[in-house]
């Protein structure tokens, strides 16, 4: 599966305070044009790439049974509500702006493309897809603007491959209203009603820090080992093999240990289909 990571700070267009970022083969890019945005999403479609697509505004909310907790706070939330003044103007603003973008984009796809909210179900589909997550942008992951905002969203998603949902923030058992899923039904994207009731993946942002400290592998400046053997071929790698390259197939497999490599690819078997190909003179300093 190749996969591109797109996320939207979402914010008012005509005050510059709507930013994006999308990252796609170890390459990060950044704007601040929501037409660009829109057809950077639409070009990977065409193209036959599965796209991760993330806002950052709540694109769907609780209806509990109990009217009191109609505005309260989505479960994993804490002291950051939906309904806060934060969390309700980025909702308001991201009603239109979601549907703008999805409209824009399916006007100019090539032919139609599965969209859905289940990773497993986006995963495992063929040819284009679409898969569509809240980014949850707050406090400590905050950047000092709205594309580095939509950045670290979109690293955050990166760094919780193969598995986001295993990352999931917010968890609601009961009914929602589903934001994502009227957009998604204006725009034409779907046509199923149901949408109106479905949750989304909620990825939290990883702290600032995380982001801005440097990262095995995104220098792309060789890690020197002062233990004897050889070492991985991956550049900024440290791990060193010994007398057998015994074990590189779990070593290479996952996103874990080499965020940076080929991090649209996070089959297990097509990750190590490209090491074998991308180095097979290393194989050879073992024999």
């Amino acid at each position: 599966m190749m996969l591109s990571i797109f996320c939207a700070d979402i914010g008012s267009v005509a005050k510059k305070n709507f930013g994006w970022a999308r990252i796609c083969d170890g390459a990060i890019k950044t704007d601040t044009d929501i037409t660009a945005f829109a057809d950077s999403l639409t070009a990977d479609l065409n193209s036959g790439l599965h796209v991760a697509l993330g806002f950052e505004c709540p694109l769907f909310v609780p209806i509990t049974e109990d009217p009191r907790g109609l505005t309260g706070a989505r479960p994993g939330e804490s002291d950051r509500a939906w309904s806060a003044a934060g969390g309700a103007a980025a909702l308001a603003t991201g009603l239109t702006e979601t549907v703008w973008v999805l409209d824009r984009v399916r006007k100019h796809l090539n032919s139609p493309v599965a969209v859905t909210l289940d990773w497993t179900d986006f995963s495992g589909s063929q040819g284009g897809a679409l898969f569509v997550w809240e980014a949850f942008v707050t406090k400590d992951a905050k950047a000092d603007s709205h594309h580095r905002d939509a950045e670290f969203g979109a690293k955050s998603f990166l760094e919780a491959l193969p598995n986001p949902t295993e990352k999931n923030a917010v968890v609601c058992n009961g009914p929602v209203r589903s934001l994502i899923g009227a957009a998604l039904l204006q725009s034409g994207l779907v046509s199923d009603l149901d949408w109106l009731r479905r949750a989304c993946l909620v990825l939290r942002a990883l702290p600032k820090a995380v982001h801005e400290s440097p990262r095995q592998g995104q220098s792309g400046v060789r890690v020197k080992s002062k233990t004897s053997g050889i070492q991985c071929p991956i550049a900024g790698c440290s791990k060193v093999f010994g007398g057998t390259s015994g074990g590189w197939d779990s070593h290479v497999e996952g996103l874990g240990k080499h965020p940076s490599w080929h991090a649209e690819v996070i089959d297990h078997r097509g990750r190590k289909r490209l090491f074998k190909e991308e180095f097979p003179e290393w194989f050879k300093k073992f024999r």
